[in-house]
C-alpha cells in the first residue's frame, strides 16, 4: 500500500500532488497533451491519439483492482488506437 500512494502522491514545488487526480482532470480537461514530453508528441500524427492512450493508462492505475481493465481490453484499447500491423 505504501508503495502504492509513493506512486500516486509526490512533492512538486513544495506542494503535495495526486498524480492520478491531477493526470484524471487534465484528460477531462482536454489538456492531456501538457502531460506529454514534447519529443513524444513530435512523433504522434493525432493528440486525440495521445489522449486515448492516457485514459487507457489511467484506467490502469485505479485504486481497485476490480475496477481495473484486463490486459485483453488494454490491447484492445492500445490497437484501436495503432493497430500492429
Amino acid at each position: 500500500m505504501i508503495f502504492y500512494l509513493y506512486l500516486r502522491i509526490c512533492q512538486w514545488r513544495g506542494q503535495i500532488v495526486d498524480l492520478y487526480t491531477q493526470t484524471r482532470e487534465r484528460i477531462e480537461n482536454s489538456q492531456a497533451v501538457s502531460l506529454i514530453d514534447s519529443h513524444v508528441k513530435a512523433t504522434c500524427e493525432s493528440s486525440d491519439r495521445l489522449h486515448q492512450v492516457l485514459w487507457t493508462a489511467l484506467q490502469c492505475t485505479v485504486a481497485t483492482p476490480l475496477h481495473r481493465p484486463t490486459m485483453k481490453e488494454v490491447v484492445k484499447a492500445l490497437q484501436a488506437v495503432a493497430p500492429v500491423t
